[in-house]
């Protein structure tokens, strides 16, 4: 997915990303990846902390379990 950093429009990402892509919805120059990067929250946070009490499973994709608030993902779902 691709988001627009101004207006919050998301859409399908295409497979190369220029820099200097505008957004289909508002033509502003503030797209990237729909990804949550270091330093932001992930998306859902309220929902994740609500399922990690009740997992019996969980596994960490993509973390270097190093950036909070995710790197607490594993020590709350053991608990």
């Amino acid at each position: 997915m691709t988001l627009c950093h101004a207006c919050g429009h998301r859409w399908t990402a295409p497979l190369v990303m220029p820099v200097a892509d505008t957004c289909a919805h508002c033509g502003e120059n503030a797209t990237r990846p729909d990804v949550v990067w270091i330093g932001e929250y992930p998306y859902h946070l309220e929902e994740i902390a609500n399922r990690i009490e009740t997992v019996e499973i969980f596994a960490a994709i993509g973390s270097s379990g190093q950036v909070h608030p995710a790197a607490n993902f594993v020590q709350e779902a053991a608990a």
